[in-house]
C-alpha cells in the first residue's frame, strides 16, 4: 500500500510543477505584451530625436552658405548686385523665399543666389518646407550686416502616433559683414 500512496503523491506533484510552468509562461508573454509598446515608442523616439538634430544642423549649414554667400558676391561692386533675393516668382514678399523652389534660383550670369546658396546647403531636407529670409540693411553696401533666416518645418514620425501631426519649427539665422 505504501507504494500506490507514493506514486500518487509524485503523480500530484509532478503535475502541480507542470501547471507552475504553464502559468509562469503566461505571465512573460503578458509582461512582455505590456512592455513592448513602450519599447517601441522609446525607440522610434530616439529615431525622431535623431533625425530632428541632422534636420537642424543642416538648417544651420543652409544658413552658413547663403550668409557666406552674400557677403562674397553681395556688395554694391559686384555685377549681379543687387541679387534676386524672393527666388521665383511665386507671391513671396521680397526678401523672403518659401515653397516649392522649381529651378534653382539663378542671377543673370547663372550663378546662384543668396536663396539658391541656402538650397544647395540644406542637403536631406524638403525645399518645400524652407523658408528663407534675407535682410540687407543699408543697400547691401561694404561692410554693412548681412542677415540669412532659414526656418524648416519639421514634421516627427512619432507626432502622428500623438496628435495628428505636430510640427516643429528649426530656425538658425547668420549675420555676416558684407566685403
Amino acid at each position: 500500500m505504501g507504494d500506490i500512496t507514493t506514486a500518487r503523491s509524485f503523480h500530484s506533484v509532478e503535475s502541480e510543477e507542470r501547471l507552475v510552468r504553464r502559468a509562469e509562461r503566461g505571465q512573460s508573454l503578458v509582461e512582455f505584451g505590456l512592455i513592448l509598446p513602450v519599447l517601441l515608442f522609446l525607440t522610434v523616439g530616439l529615431m525622431d530625436a535623431g533625425q530632428a538634430i541632422f534636420a537642424y544642423n543642416s538648417v544651420v549649414r543652409a544658413a552658413r552658405e547663403g550668409a557666406r554667400y552674400g557677403a562674397v558676391y553681395g556688395g554694391s561692386q559686384h555685377p549681379e548686385f543687387p541679387w534676386a533675393l524672393a527666388g521665383p516668382a511665386n507671391g513671396n514678399t521680397p526678401g523672403t523665399y518659401a515653397g516649392d523652389p522649381g529651378p534653382l534660383p539663378l542671377t543673370a550670369n547663372g550663378l546662384p543666389t543668396i536663396v539658391g546658396a541656402v538650397l544647395r546647403g540644406a542637403t536631406g531636407l524638403d525645399a518645400k518646407e524652407l523658408t528663407v529670409k534675407v535682410e540687407c540693411p543699408s543697400n547691401c553696401t561694404a561692410r554693412s550686416p548681412l542677415i540669412v533666416t532659414v526656418t524648416y518645418k519639421y514634421r516627427p514620425l512619432s507626432a502622428y502616433a500623438l496628435n495628428g501631426g505636430a510640427v516643429l519649427n528649426l530656425t538658425s539665422v547668420a549675420r555676416v559683414t558684407v566685403e
